[in-house]
Formats: C-alpha cells, structure tokens, sequence
C-alpha cells in the first residue's frame, strides 16, 4: 500500500467529520493529488450527501462490496469530472457507505464483519485507482471501524468541541483524545465550533486548526460543498488551511 490514508474522526457525533472529509477530498484531487474517500461510518453513513448523491433500493455501497455481492468498481463513483480546472492525472472518487436500511440482513451483517475485509477492500481500491491519497470518514467514539482507521492511518485528523478557556487547557485535552500507540499517525487536532459563532481557543501546535461557525453550512445544510459553493466562507478557509497541513504530510 502506497498511498498515505488520512483518518478523520471525532470521539462524539455532530462534529463536522463527514463535511470535513468531503471538502478536505476535494481541495487534496485539486493539488493534483488522487484521491479516494471512504465512507466507514456503518449506521450512520452519510458522505454521499455533499456530492448529492442519492441513497435507494438497488444502490452499491462498501457493505455489498465486502458482502461479496457487488465488485468494488460497481460501488465507486468517480467524481472527478466535477473538480474545476482539472489537471493531468487528478481523480477524485467515493466509495459511499450506503445501507438501505429495509436490508436489516446485509446492515446486520455488516456490523460482524472480519475487518480484515475492510482493509482488503480499501488496499484494492489504492491499487485498482492508483491512489495517492485515501481519506476515512468513520464512525465516531471507539469502534471497530474507527480502530481500522487507526490502524491504517499515516494522518489521523480529530475534531473536538471543546470549548477551551486557555491554550494549557486545550493541550490537555487534546493530550487525552490522541490515541497513543507504536507507529501511531501523525496528529492534527481541530476544534469544531460549527453550531455557534462564538470563539475558542486553539490547541497549542503548528498543525492546529479550528472549524468556525459557517453561515453558507448553516444555510445550505449537509447536501454541497461549502469548498466549491462558498470560496470566501470561514470555513473554506479553513478547509484549505486544513488540506496545506495535510498536503505537507502526505507529500
């Protein structure tokens, strides 16, 4: 496995991991980079809706895929001919995490799957896609998808809300949500404030960032992507701030 695997998780829900990760996917495919995201949130899956995907009877996603229904190819959707001013070799592509859920069988079955599996799919679409790049949406909290992402990760971005009072404060905090272990990924900690206007502090560090409140997120909803429709948003800076760390360590 060649390609770097950047790992975007959050230790409780509502933190903006899954907007992050699509808008983090595109601005990486238009640093020329080939970019893969992976949708690893079982239950919760939900990184088809800034493309505006549709999720319905008869759709391909990741579970059929390691069900052994579908082939990867039929589940991948190539969303390259979206990014603008495309350059030689760009690629950006999905591999969603759709559950229909009136399939109670394959959802069932998908939580009790070998995870090994999981990695096994995710190898073969680097290879399959000649990928530089993988960017993992996951379940939040601890998890056996989240421990995959772990495991996998070069990159291991994690967003927290905390509402810090001093930099001491955030250092400690952010100190307990890093996961420590040998060869563990390079850390980026980011504090979400996506639901109030208010400030924080930033965890003290180069690579430390912070999601502001987003006035475009707040009026267009999960559904768009606040990179490509708002360039002048808050957040869109710091989506790009986000992918200038990120770039620098997967290159």
């Amino acid at each position: 496995m060649d390609a770097s695997v950047v790992l975007v998780h959050s230790w409780a829900g509502g933190r903006g991991c899954t907007q992050l990760t699509a808008n983090l996917g595109w601005l990486l495919a238009q640093r020329g980079l080939r970019v893969g995201m992976v949708d690893l949130a079982f239950g919760s899956a939900a990184l088809h809706l800034p493309y505006s995907l549709e999720c319905g009877a008869g759709v391909v996603g990741l579970a059929t895929v390691l069900l052994g229904d579908r082939e990867l190819a039929e589940a991948v959707v190539d969303l390259t001919s979206r990014l603008p001013g495309r350059g030689h070799g760009d690629l950006l592509t999905l591999l969603p995490g759709y559950l229909v859920r009136d399939k109670e069988v394959e959802f069932a079955l998908a939580q009790e799957l070998d995870l090994g599996l999981v990695t096994d799919v995710i190898d073969r679409m680097i290879g399959q896609y000649a990928l530089d790049v993988v960017v993992l949406d996951t379940q939040s909290g601890l998890n056996a998808m989240a421990m995959v992402g772990l495991l996998m990760a070069d990159v291991h971005v994690e967003l927290s809300a905390v509402g810090c009072r001093s930099e001491a404060e955030c250092d400690s905090v952010f100190s307990f949500l890093r996961v420590e272990f040998e060869g563990a990924p390079e850390f980026v900690p980011v504090v979400s404030h996506l639901d109030s206007p208010g400030g924080v502090v930033l965890p003290p560090g180069d690579r430390s960032l912070s999601l502001p409140h987003s006035p475009a997120l707040a009026e267009r909803g999960p559904g768009g992507l606040v990179a490509s429709s708002h360039p002048r948003d808050p957040l869109t800076r710091a989506y790009l701030q986000l992918a200038d760390v990120v770039t620098d360590l997967v290159t």
